[in-house]
Order: C-alpha cells, then sequence, then structure tokens
C-alpha cells in the first residue's frame, strides 16, 4: 500500500482527476459520453432523424461546480435543431435566456469536472463540430451561472 503526506496526497488526486478528465473527454468525443448522454441511447444521427438535445431541467441536476463548453447562441430553438443534427456527436443540451427583450436559445455540449478538463474536450470538439460557416469561438463556463440564468427565464 502506498502512504503518501497530505501535500503529495492532494498533488496526486489533482494529477489523477485531470487524467480522469482528458479520458472522460476523448470518450464522449468518440460517441462514448457518459457524462454528458441523458439514457444511454445512440443519438447519432442519419441526418433525417432529430437528435435528442438535453434540456434546461438536465442542466439544472448537474453540479453547479462543473463546467460545460458553449457553442453558440442563436435566436431560435428550430436553428439549434438543425444544427445539432449536422452533427456526428451526442452530448448537447440546450436553454434559453431573455436579453433585450428576445429569447436566445443557447447550445452547450457535455459536462466536466475541472476547467481544465473542458477546455481539453473544446479543442478536440472544435475539429468535430460541422455545419458552420467559419470555426466557431468555444466557451468554457461553469455550470452555476448558466443555472442562474435557466432560473431566471421561462423554459419550453
Amino acid at each position: 500500500m502506498l502512504t503518501l503526506k497530505q501535500p503529495q496526497k492532494n498533488r496526486f488526486t489533482r494529477y489523477i482527476r485531470k487524467a480522469l478528465s482528458t479520458v472522460v473527454v476523448l470518450l464522449s468525443l468518440h460517441g462514448a459520453n457518459a457524462s454528458a448522454a441523458t439514457s444511454g441511447e445512440n443519438l447519432n444521427g442519419d441526418g433525417n432523424k432529430q437528435q435528442a438535445i438535453n434540456d434546461a431541467e438536465w442542466l439544472l441536476k448537474q453540479s453547479p461546480q462543473s463546467y460545460a463548453i458553449q457553442i453558440v447562441t442563436l435566436s431560435s430553438a428550430q436553428q439549434i435543431q438543425d444544427l445539432v443534427n449536422e452533427q456526428s456527436l451526442s452530448g448537447f443540451a440546450r436553454f434559453r435566456y431573455k436579453s433585450d427583450n428576445q429569447l436566445r436559445y443557447v447550445l452547450t455540449y457535455g459536462v466536466y469536472a475541472t476547467p481544465e478538463a473542458a477546455e481539453a474536450g473544446s479543442q478536440l470538439l472544435i475539429e468535430k463540430l460541422q455545419g458552420f460557416n467559419a470555426t466557431p469561438t468555444l466557451w468554457v463556463r461553469e455550470l452555476m451561472p448558466i443555472q442562474k440564468s435557466i432560473r431566471t427565464t421561462l423554459q419550453n
């Protein structure tokens, strides 16, 4: 049995968490997204099927200390659905918020334990995303402010 002193134990624990987060990122980008899929069903579409998107309620159930990758903000839920249908990945979520008296729809991807894991995921995700005219700028966000935004806007 390995015995570590507290400072060594803390460093080792952080290292293991980062390593495991990286494994989760790699698995999620290869269609086995255990931390972001809702029910284990195959969400990869064939172009004619609508892919399932996790909803705001699902985002509220996640740990507020977790992180997600914000992909895009659009003006309609249908635009979000159309964009997701073009992807060969699962693990997307969407929510809406009100800004300047208009509803905005936000598409996120995954749930990650650390900002470093989410950043690594965003670097891999950018290569896999389809349907954009230009390379999108992805934003790593903590779930707490996302959840606060969800709670202040009626969701559908």
